[in-house]
């Protein structure tokens, strides 16, 4: 994995660490200790710690297929839709975390394509890639898989939120590998505004063997910088519809994980906790403050 010193929290440092997407571009996963874990159920009362320098809010986001929304980064109505997301890590367990808001006008739940077709729902889709690859090297045909897409969609359809392409079932939600919990308040379904939580954990997989003994884990360290991405399909009507839009962390043009997510190292939580965070009306009004 490739490691960068880091001197600050600052999104847009100049230095190229790899071949990654934006240019220059950086994020950070906060460093939780062994006794702050958090729990991936969908509340984020375990986040409330973690500084607001952390967050990749809507002004962060692409339209990377211009097919469906041609407009620039951020361009997003946060009336129709609006997302905030955050990454941690434990160097111990080596576990990664997100925790995801989203509020929407109208949430869509109604896949015809059968229940493991989420792409077709308001859902998010997770993708990490541990030793930070550029987008040919990734699940290069004939090599074992380097990163694991992970989708979900929220109210279960047919009993099932969760599908993750060509991952056996000891990679699945309430695993030893994978955790995932959601919320929501608002309206669950339909026109009126809603918004959920989405909360996720896994140890990030390097290679991808047939059972967990044969498969490569990521050893998590300070300094090492992921590639990730998250991408949410919002449809704001009945199948069968056009995406009202398609927002991502990584520019594209496909869906690959090419952004730069650097491990932190451990803050003074002390001086944390008592730091206060400007939070705009916008944001209380979208559910994104938490």
């Amino acid at each position: 994995m490739k490691k960068l010193i880091v001197l600050g929290l600052v999104v847009g440092l100049a230095a190229m660490v790899g071949a990654h997407k934006p240019e220059g571009e950086l994020f950070f996963a906060f460093q939780f200790t062994d006794e702050a874990l958090p729990t991936m159920d969908g509340h984020f009362d375990d986040w409330s710690f973690v500084p607001e320098t952390y967050s990749i809010r809507q002004d962060r986001l692409f339209s990377p297929s211009k097919s469906i929304r041609d407009v620039g980064r951020g361009e997003a109505d946060p009336s129709d839709f609006n997302a905030h997301h955050r990454w941690g890590w434990n160097p111990n367990n080596d576990w990664i975390y997100l925790a995801t808001s989203v509020f929407d006008n109208h949430h869509n739940i109604d896949r015809d394509g059968g229940p493991g077709i989420m792409w077709q729902d308001d859902s998010i889709e997770i993708r990490i890639n541990p030793q930070a690859v550029p987008a040919e090297e990734q699940n290069v045909e004939g090599a074992p898989l380097n990163f694991i897409n992970y989708h979900y969609a929220v109210p279960p359809l047919d009993g099932v939120i969760e599908n993750i392409p060509s991952a056996p079932d000891w990679m699945f939600a309430g695993s030893d590998y994978v955790s995932f919990g959601w919320s929501f308040d608002g309206e669950m379904l339909g026109d009126g505004d809603s918004t959920y939580r989405y909360e996720f954990g896994t140890t990030p997989v390097t290679a991808l063997g047939e059972t967990a003994a044969t498969t490569e884990f990521a050893d998590m360290e300070e300094d090492d910088i992921f590639h990730i991405n998250v991408t949410h399909p919002d449809l704001d009507a009945p199948q069968p519809a056009l995406y009202n839009g398609f927002w991502a962390i990584s520019p594209g043009p496909g869906n690959s994980p090419e952004v730069d997510l650097v491990l932190n190292v451990l803050e003074d939580m002390e001086q944390t906790a008592t730091a206060v965070e400007e939070v705009s009306w916008g944001m209380i009004k979208a559910g994104l403050s938490e």
